[in-house]
């Protein structure tokens, strides 16, 4: 899986990049044909506390393109929120191409 990670008003550090990348292997669990993994990291300027930092990972898995994205008041909790939204769409995008694939034997 080729890794990129950004940054937008944020420094990235070896220690978050290390920590990404781990958390991003857990996803490779469900499926071993994930090509290409981006995570694009902001800072935003927000008044709440909450919602300071946003994480987005977009996934392609052969052609497909899984996204999503969460905020949290620092890098690691919001890459720990992202990590969780991205396991379940894989979850349900695993049971989907399965039952596709169950249909197509049948039919």
């Amino acid at each position: 899986m080729e890794l990129q990670i950004q940054g937008k008003n944020l420094e990235l550090d070896g220690r978050t990049r290390d920590y990404i990348a781990r958390k991003l292997n857990r996803l490779g669990r469900h499926l071993p044909d994930i090509t290409m993994a981006t995570v694009e990291l902001e800072r935003g300027n927000s008044r709440s506390q909450d919602g300071r930092v946003a994480a987005q990972i977009t996934l392609d898995i052969d052609g497909t393109m899984l996204r999503g994205e969460d905020r949290a008041p620092n890098a690691m909790a919001a890459v720990d929120s992202v990590i969780d939204v991205m396991d379940r769409r894989l979850e349900r995008y695993k049971s989907k191409a399965y039952r596709s694939e169950q249909a197509k034997k049948a039919g």
